[in-house]
């Protein structure tokens, strides 16, 4: 952004995660009112059920696919592959739904700026999961749930002086992935063969085999990148 000289504005809630001694050089921070209601808000205005919607379908695309590997037994979700659905959920949400978002929160001059308000996005595949709550409830089920809390000076000292000795007990484990390491570049590239004859069905897009070669040749790439590395303590090993 300094390169290019972007400037941005950024609208903040006032909450403990959003402190207002913070001073960035092309990012301009403005809080709304204290206790300021939802219709001020365009993240409340659509845009986190938007990426709810995406991220419980990834979620439920996941567990189907799982199930139809006969692999009922596992059906947990690492924290890795809820930030990977984030992230693609994340990119999923367009544009015109954020502009959306803001024009019912009033950042429009008038209501004829405001684009056209696009319809939600719906889980396929949904009625295999032989569920009773609706796909609309599940994607609701958390929008009251406390992400954080007001902090008092005196639980901000406390954290500081007694979280070192408490960072042991975090509760729950929380299953962050499988620990593997990188698969070894044969295993990647059958996943590709796998992946080509796929692509190559009747049934697969022209515009997703062009994404397909796109990515497989941009892989390809970091794969022959990554060889070439040497580790530094090859240059130290006496022949």
């Amino acid at each position: 952004m300094v390169c290019k000289n972007r400037k941005i504005l950024l609208f903040l809630d006032q909450c403990a995660p959003h402190p207002r001694q913070v001073t960035l050089q092309n990012v301009k921070l403005v809080f709304l009112p204290a206790n300021a209601t939802t219709h001020l808000q365009p993240f409340d205005a659509g845009i986190i059920k938007n990426v709810k919607h995406h991220f419980k379908s990834f979620l439920v695309r996941r567990l189907l696919a799982k199930i139809d590997r006969k692999d009922e037994g596992d059906l947990r979700i690492s924290l890795l592959d809820a930030i990977h659905f984030i992230a693609m959920a994340w990119d999923r949400v367009t544009p015109t739904t954020v502009a959306n978002c803001f024009g019912k929160c009033g950042f429009f001059g008038s209501p004829e700026e405001v684009p056209p308000e696009p319809e939600d996005p719906t889980i396929e595949d949904w009625e295999q999961l032989n569920v009773e709550c609706a796909s609309d409830d599940f994607c609701t089920a958390d929008d009251n749930l406390a992400t954080c809390g007001a902090r008092t000076v005196e639980d901000i000292v406390e954290e500081a002086t007694c979280g070192a000795a408490d960072s042991s007990d975090d509760g729950d484990d929380i299953d962050v992935g499988d620990g593997e390491g990188p698969p070894p570049a044969a295993e990647t590239l059958h996943a590709l063969d796998v992946l080509r004859r796929a692509v190559a069905a009747d049934e697969v897009s022209d515009d997703t085999c062009c994404r397909f070669y796109a990515f497989e040749q941009s892989l390809l790439g970091d794969l022959a990148k990554k060889k070439r590395q040497k580790d530094i303590r090859d240059f130290f090993i006496k022949k």
